[in-house]
């Protein structure tokens, strides 16, 4: 597969092949199934894990596990899923789920599959309910939610930190785990701590935020100070040196990218420019749509009935 041109496998598996395979990082052994087949990997983690000169033990496959189960049945089936397992990250359903902490180890596995397609909608309905609208299963499932996230582990000698964040930076789910006494406790986020984004506002940045309540004030309420707003911004941005390290207004752009979205579609519609052709297949630049705001402004007039403005003949 392409893949494996691109990213090394160090085939430390009996068969040598490029997965499953293992690597250690500091005080840390990962285990990776390598898209190699269900339940692959288990005998590799089983002889890596047995190290005693290790602190933690992370097993991540595609497939998934205990989180992932609101819906009963799922794709492993291990029981723990792994001898001294600290915690599993899988994928396939595009969703968040932590699960309960389990097992004589008290591991923890992860469902972190939300990156870029449709969040599985039908992964919850044999659970939500309105008094359960999380679709948690007690004792299995700690959290679950429908949003793109991003996890991030801290690992500082035998303590870990877990955060889990909405796009746009909230963090929605934590955990702790401390190893550094006889016992292990494992101290994730109590449900009535979660915030929970309305669905209108999940995976809208900040940036996103504000562009679209420019946008729509300019459009639905005709607020000329709502354009003047967005283009003052958007000039800042374009000259700013270096660029904004998250994103620069004079990249070129893609359809997830909300500056390529708006200079693409949204402005031909907002100046009823959609379609001139210069303005609809040249794909202007964010520059050459300032030029234009600011060459035209005085002379654009809203359109009440239409929600958008309009050149003079």
């Amino acid at each position: 597969m392409p893949f494996w041109r691109v990213f090394y496998s160090p085939r430390d598996n009996e068969a040598g092949h490029v997965g499953p395979f293992s690597f250690r990082y500091g005080n840390a052994v990962f285990v990776c199934e390598a898209g190699a087949g269900k339940g692959a990997g288990q005998s590799l983690a089983e002889q890596r894990f047995a190290d005693d000169d290790v602190t933690w033990r992370f097993f991540y496959s595609h497939y998934f596990g205990l989180a992932g189960n609101a819906v009963p049945g799922g794709d492993l089936r291990w029981d723990p899923p792994l001898p001294n397992c600290d915690m599993t990250f899988r994928g396939h359903i595009h969703v968040y789920s932590r699960s309960a902490p389990y097992g004589p180890h008290q591991s923890v596995d992860l469902l972190v599959g939300c990156s870029g397609s449709n969040i599985g909608n039908s992964y919850f309905q044999a659970m939500v309910t309105p008094k359960n609208p999380h679709g948690l299963r007690p004792g299995i499932t700690e959290w679950n939610e429908k949003c793109p996230h991003l996890v991030h582990v801290l690992i500082d000698g035998p303590k870990l930190t877990l955060k889990s964040y909405y796009p746009d930076g909230l963090v929605f789910d934590s955990l702790m785990i401390d190893k550094s006494g006889d016992k292990k406790p494992v101290v994730g986020m109590r449900q009535d701590q979660h915030p929970v984004h309305p669905y209108w506002q999940r995976g809208l940045t900040p940036l996103m935020k504000k562009l679209s309540a420019d946008i729509i004030r300019a459009c639905w309420l005709g607020e000329r100070q709502a354009l003047d707003d967005l283009f003052d911004w958007m000039k800042r941005e374009s000259t700013r040196k270096p660029p904004n390290p998250q994103f620069s207004v004079n990249a070129p752009g893609h359809y997830g990218n909300p500056i390529f979205v708006l200079r693409r579609f949204t402005f031909p519609a907002l100046f009823s420019l959609e379609k001139e052709h210069d303005y609809s297949e040249s794909r202007p630049t964010i520059g050459e749509w300032i030029e234009f705001y600011e060459k035209n402004k005085s002379r654009l007039r809203y359109h009440e009935a239409e929600q958008r403005y309009r050149l003079p003949p």
